[in-house]
């Protein structure tokens, strides 16, 4: 469409010229006067007719026959001056819709600033907001790690005052009126021995557990292999356990805290087998993906898979204590372990055929 009005433009200017260049042939004396028309020409030819008026007049008839004598300088002038304006204008047309689109896209620009600047200030309230919120999370956890700490210190000296009084009493009555009591005496003060030894141990570990809440993970490379094998040494194997270790290269973690992760998953394979003919221990290792991979496998009494989520539940027991001693918190404990080197831990087993525990470790 511009090109088009542009062209026309041209062709305007083009004939405007020409149109300039050729005047009509009975233009004849009005262009005497004309700066298109000679004088020094004229005045020749006048001057060739002498002072025959009839010559003259024929000069000039023939002067008129041939038409005016055009001045070249002067119509190139003009020539190049149409040429100019006719540029100009096309200069000035473009420069002008050049203008008219940056206006645009000045304004579009414009918009997509202030558009900016809006949804900065939103980001900004939006910021802030989040940090009001952080600063009320860490002001609740502050105070939950207040109250778990006074918790943990109540636990510790108002839990376990009287239950030292119970023992200590009950030893004094055994020891110093031991003759005088029968057995029903006898086996009572036993049973209030081990209900408070059992107490004091529950207490031990929901202290560890509250522990662990508020204990930061410090990481560092080390040899797993070699941290099972110390475990290996303070545990109480029967002489006819089949163990075997897998080797396991170096890991990144909390070799302390993961030190307690074995010696409750190793402990649990003995306990759980001590009463196989021939118990059998497996422990091992695998890289999958983008985990470390550990196991402990046994050949005990296994569980119900059924009930393998109440496994890592606090004080949770899939067995009697009749069967087997403990309080059932050690695999919670190992869970929150775990699950604070960003891992995870779960369990495989049958009734009576065993069961292996699983535990990941992020590779880095």
């Amino acid at each position: 469409m511009k090109k088009r009005y542009l062209r026309r433009i041209l062709y305007i200017g083009v004939f405007y010229m020409l149109a300039m260049m050729c005047p009509a042939p009975d233009a004849g004396a009005q262009l005497l006067s004309s700066p298109f028309y000679s004088v020094e020409k004229s005045q020749q030819m006048a001057l060739v007719g002498g002072a025959n008026g009839k010559q003259a007049r024929l000069n000039q008839q023939q002067i008129d026959n041939d038409g005016p004598v055009l001045n070249a300088p002067f119509v190139i002038m003009l020539a190049l001056a149409s040429v100019l304006s006719m540029a100009l204008i096309v200069i000035i047309i473009r420069y002008h819709n050049l203008i008219k689109k940056l206006k645009h896209q000045l304004s579009d620009v414009s918009q997509r600033v202030a558009s900016s600047n809006t949804a900065l200030e939103k980001l900004k309230e939006s910021l802030q907001a989040s940090e009001t919120k952080r600063q009320q999370v860490t002001q609740a956890l502050q105070k939950a790690n207040d109250e778990i700490n006074a918790f943990s210190y109540s636990v510790s000296h108002d839990l376990r005052a009287p239950l030292r009084a119970i023992n200590g009493y009950s030893a004094i009555l055994l020891e110093e009126h031991y003759p005088k009591l029968d057995d029903s005496a006898k086996r009572a003060i036993n049973i209030i021995q081990q209900n408070s030894n059992r107490m004091d141990e529950l207490i031990s570990d929901l202290l560890e557990l509250t522990r662990l809440g508020t204990l930061a993970v410090s990481k560092q490379r080390f040899n797993m292999h070699q941290l099972v094998e110390h475990v290996l040494l303070n545990q109480k194997l029967k002489s006819n356990t089949k163990l075997n270790v897998l080797p396991m290269g170096e890991t990144f973690a909390d070799s302390y805290l993961l030190r307690q992760v074995w010696d409750n998953l190793i402990s649990n394979a003995i306990k759980f087998s001590s009463k196989t003919e021939t118990p059998v221990i497996e422990i091992g290792y695998t890289r999958q993906n983008t985990e470390h991979i550990y196991w402990v496998k046994d050949n005990g009494v296994g569980f119900d898979p059924v009930y393998s989520d109440k496994l890592f539940k606090v004080f949770s027991r899939l067995h009697g204590k009749k069967e087997f001693e403990g309080t059932g918190a050690g695999l919670a404990i190992s869970k929150k372990i775990i699950e604070a080197h960003g891992g995870r831990i779960w369990a495989e087993a049958q009734l009576a055929k065993g069961a292996t525990f699983y535990f990941s470790l992020p590779l880095n």
